[in-house]
């Protein structure tokens, strides 16, 4: 099997009968203390995201997991659930949980998707090596790779798919849909200490993150859902790599292009 026969593969490998099909969402938050400061990310002398993580995993009761974005955003993850109304009700749970722990700590949710108030260089990163690799990298390829590891927060939607044709169609209409779906729904009124005004800074700070990685699939010359697959996997062979895992399973830094990468 070629390596392109084997990434299509994997990209399809998880389809669902329509019966059996589920849906699921992430949602992140930005933290600050009771000085309006941003809660360190890495475990020191004060209660870290580190500590906040360890915490909501333990107590959150099956539902879903907890992660952390580089900056130290709380991301929740729900399970994969069959509607909207239990969706709901695990959403209802999480935030629970979270308002709990948060108050009991003296901590405030920021529920905003633009850090309003400090600076990137403000906001320490998780002390682990492939974030370091990947500010550096973003540093290269972009102009807000900072603000969008340290200070960027979002909500996503995951679909289970039926078949390969649906998940072209899905993925396209998806894409189409995103550029008014960011305006609608934009919620970053601030950055900086001051109004943004009318400009939908998430969206701005997205684009001019990575120039390989980000941005539309119309702008890497993806036009239709025909064949996006295949479309998709031709452009993520030619994207740049910024790390990868060594025979021991230990991240290092990489300039392979992801298609060179995955053939040796």
């Amino acid at each position: 099997m070629t390596l392109y026969e084997k990434t299509r593969s994997v990209i399809l490998s998880n389809l669902v009968s329509a019966e059996n099909r589920k849906i699921g969402i992430e949602e992140e938050c930005i933290i600050y203390n009771a000085k309006n400061q941003r809660i360190p990310v890495n475990q020191c002398n004060q209660f870290s995201a580190s500590d906040l993580l360890s915490f909501m995993n333990t107590n959150n009761n099956n539902n879903g997991s907890y992660s952390l974005e580089p900056g130290g955003q709380l991301e929740w993850a729900s399970p994969p659930l069959k509607d909207l109304h239990s969706i709901n009700k695990a959403l209802e749970s999480h935030k629970e949980l979270r308002k709990k722990t948060i108050e009991q700590h003296g901590l405030k949710i920021i529920s905003y998707g633009v850090e309003p108030e400090h600076i990137p260089g403000s906001v320490d990163l998780i002390d682990e090596l492939k974030y370091k690799l990947m500010n550096d990298s973003m540093r290269k390829n972009g102009t807000m790779g900072k603000w969008m590891m340290r200070n960027t927060a979002s909500i996503q939607i995951n679909f289970d798919t039926t078949s390969e044709k649906e998940m072209e169609e899905m993925v396209f209409i998806a894409d189409c849909l995103q550029p008014t779906a960011a305006y609608l729904f934009s919620n970053s009124p601030y950055q900086n200490g001051r109004s943004v005004g009318n400009k939908n800074i998430r969206s701005l700070i997205w684009e001019n993150t990575d120039n390989s990685r980000c941005r539309n699939l119309i702008d890497h010359g993806i036009i239709t859902s025909d064949g996006l697959i295949d479309n998709y996997i031709k452009y993520m062979f030619k994207v740049p790599g910024i790390f990868e895992l060594d025979s021991s399973g230990r991240c290092t830094q990489t300039d392979k292009t992801l298609g060179k990468d995955y053939s040796n």
